[in-house]
């Protein structure tokens, strides 16, 4: 009985201690076009994925925090959270970055984005893309 318990022990040792599958979104699969699906017509926002710089078109002010046509450098962490770069200028003590950071979540077969921004001030914004070629 003594060894049953041993070995029962054994076991939920090496399965708490084991890792799980990596639930990470892969950065391959920004790579391409994503336009916004609240607005598809004229002017809709657009994310270029490219390497590792994503390129913002139509940016406007109903768009916040995407106010403005700019690249950004971006990476893509463990928690799939995105995060954006971009240098903005120099001042007195050297260089000075903009940052953004957004919860990612992707469905329909890779082929939808969801972006959830979440301000200093403000209500939580969430963005729905779907993948152009």
């Amino acid at each position: 009985m003594r060894k049953f318990f041993v070995f029962l022990f054994v076991a939920f040792v090496a399965m708490t201690l084991s890792s799980c599958k990596d639930d990470s979104i892969p950065t391959d699969i920004l790579q391409g076009r994503w336009v916004l699906l609240a607005n598809t017509k004229g002017n809709a926002l657009v994310l270029d994925f490219n390497g590792d710089e994503v390129e913002v078109k139509n940016g406007a002010w109903e768009y916040r925090p995407f106010t403005s046509d700019y690249v950004w450098d971006f990476y893509l962490d463990r928690d799939s959270i995105l995060h954006l770069s971009r240098y903005v200028g120099s001042d007195d003590d050297g260089s000075d970055y903009e940052y953004l950071d957004f919860d990612l979540s992707m469905s329909n077969n890779n082929q939808r984005m969801t972006l959830y921004y979440d301000p200093l001030l403000g209500s939580v914004r969430h963005f729905t893309f779907m993948k152009r070629n």
